[in-house]
């Protein structure tokens, strides 16, 4: 959902987080014969209106998580592709501090993209 769909959904309902939640109206849910000053509804229900809203939206959220979920993949085909700028892709290497041995250090690289991978 977009940022501006979400600021429109929170103007429609004057501050109530879900469709249920009261408005910002002290007494938003015990307006049962008469609509509610702050937000409208009566009992504290969506009207047919605001219900209808939202259905309507859903075939394009689904189609936003389609869109977002190839991303995701090909992201991910990339990932497991790429090759790592900082050593062989072994998942470590050595660093010569001086003496004659060197310290062996784990690649950060190919760790977080082993982490990355293992996700799926």
């Amino acid at each position: 959902m977009t940022e501006k769909e979400l600021k429109a959904i929170e103007v429609m309902h004057k501050g109530a987080t879900t469709i249920s939640d009261p408005c910002r109206h002290k007494g938003c849910h015990s307006h049962l014969t008469h609509p509610c000053e702050g937000c409208g509804r009566v009992a504290g229900q969506p009207s047919r209106h605001e219900l209808i809203m939202c259905v309507q939206k859903i075939p394009a959220l689904i189609q936003a998580i389609r869109e977002r979920d190839k991303k995701i993949i090909q992201l991910e085909e990339l990932l497991d592709v790429a090759r790592c700028p900082n050593c062989d892709g072994s998942g470590g290497y050595m660093v010569h501090d001086g003496s004659d041995c060197g310290q062996a250090v784990q690649c950060q690289w190919c760790h977080m993209t082993k982490n990355a991978l293992k996700i799926k």
